[in-house]
Formats: structure tokens, C-alpha cells, sequence
């Protein structure tokens, strides 16, 4: 299951609202950090694997 279809689902949606806040952004500012890489979707992946993880991790 993918972390996208895994959000789709309303009781996890609310947990996540709860445990990671929206952070604000100001949209005027420069991107200190750009891309190194232009592999979007192995970012994206890896950055899923993460996520899952870390869930793991703090349902315990």
C-alpha cells in the first residue's frame, strides 16, 4: 500500500493532521536546498520507506 492510498483513508488522514502539523511557509523566500538530483520518484520513494518506518517506530 502506498503512503498516498494509505492518506486516503480518513481515520489515518486525522492522525497525521495530529501528529505532523502543517508547517507555515513563506513563499517569498529563496529555496536554500535545491534539487541535487532530478530522480523525483526514487526521492519520493525513498522518502515513502522513510515515512513508513518512522510510523513503525512510534506505533510501538
Amino acid at each position: 500500500m502506498s503512503l498516498t492510498s494509505l492518506l486516503q483513508k480518513q481515520d489515518v488522514k486525522q492522525r497525521f493532521r495530529q501528529e505532523f502539523p502543517m508547517p507555515t511557509m513563506a513563499v517569498e523566500r529563496e529555496i536554500f536546498a535545491p534539487p541535487l538530483s532530478n530522480h523525483y520518484s526514487l526521492v519520493g520513494t525513498a522518502f515513502d520507506y522513510l515515512m513508513r518506518f518512522y510510523l513503525e517506530l512510534i506505533s510501538k
